[in-house]
């Protein structure tokens, strides 16, 4: 008598976390994505299906926006339910040493001015992108705005050691 297969869900190793996300990666540059595009996490598999029989990678949102080298696949990557992680974010900086994409200074730096020259200089400069995954975006104030900003207090001021 054989035993049925039991499925466990497990978190994967850390290779899959690594692998699966480059294998994407592969075949979104070859404009040949499986559909529907499965990957792994820590919570188990996650899919994405196209009702138009495939993922149209040459449609705006995987194009650049821009000299910066983004799409907005940059951000809203398929393998993290096409949202970012600290995980996902770290495994970028260690494979780019810093220099993906997402790491840009103007919004994804502690501070815009941050010096981003070597590897150590950018992993505090990004600091907050690789713990938290924050973006920091300054705006200014609309002058039809229905309010005023009255004082600004950052908890983490420019020359702070992040």
């Amino acid at each position: 008598m054989t035993k049925p297969l039991k499925l466990i869900r497990t978190r994967p190793p850390i290779l899959l976390a690594i692998v699966v996300p480059l294998l994407g990666a592969g075949l979104f540059a070859q404009n040949r994505v499986p559909n529907p595009l499965l990957t792994l996490d820590a919570s188990g598999v996650l899919g994405t299906y196209s009702a138009s029989d495939r993922i149209d990678v040459n449609n705006a949102f995987f194009q650049n926006l821009g000299t910066n080298g983004r799409t907005c696949n940059s951000c809203h990557v398929s393998s993290q339910a096409w949202s970012v992680t600290p995980l996902g974010i770290k495994e970028r900086f260690a494979m780019t040493r810093g220099t993906d994409p997402i790491f840009r200074p103007v919004d994804g730096a502690n501070c815009p001015s941050a010096d981003v020259s070597t590897v150590w200089d950018r992993a505090r400069a990004y600091s907050l992108l690789l713990k938290k995954g924050l973006i920091r975006i300054s705006l200014a104030v609309p002058a039809t705005a229905d309010f005023q900003i009255t004082g600004v207090e950052d908890p983490l001021p420019l020359s702070a050691d992040y």
